[in-house]
């Protein structure tokens, strides 16, 4: 941990993330949310997409942050727009059901992602949701 701490403030972003999912799980420290959120945010700042994805969800969900429909969609666009593929697919899925997106026309979407086969989504959807967890910390 406090060789992630000196990275961090180094500004390895990589570092900031580990410590986000090290507070956000409670490994090898007490869990805080809040701190968990501080760490991803200051990452995906530093345009880590995986941080990216987790300050998408931590405003989706109020999750360390003030619950924040707006902000998870503006957060999830740039991430889908910095190639991550489960960024896209919750952006294309949030749409398609009016979660979220209900103001965002679909041009605003134009360049994010090529559009996949039915069964392709299926398969990668099935996939996330039954891994989210330990690709979390893997980073």
């Amino acid at each position: 941990m406090r060789w992630w701490l000196k990275a961090a403030n180094q500004g390895v972003r990589r570092a900031k993330f580990y410590l986000g999912t090290c507070f956000d799980h409670g490994l090898g420290v007490e869990q805080d949310v809040n701190k968990a959120f501080a760490f991803f945010l200051a990452a995906a700042n530093d345009d880590y997409p995986a941080a990216q994805y987790n300050v998408a969800f931590s405003y989706r969900e109020g999750n360390g942050v003030e619950k924040s429909l707006e902000k998870a969609v503006e957060w999830l666009m740039r991430t889908a727009r910095n190639g991550d593929e489960e960024a896209q697919r919750d952006l294309g899925y949030s749409y398609f059901y009016g979660r979220e997106c209900r103001k965002i026309k679909p041009k605003q979407f134009a360049g994010i992602a090529k559009p996949q086969r039915p069964e392709t989504v299926k398969r990668n959807t099935i996939r996330h949701f039954a891994t989210r967890k330990e690709r979390a910390l893997q980073g």
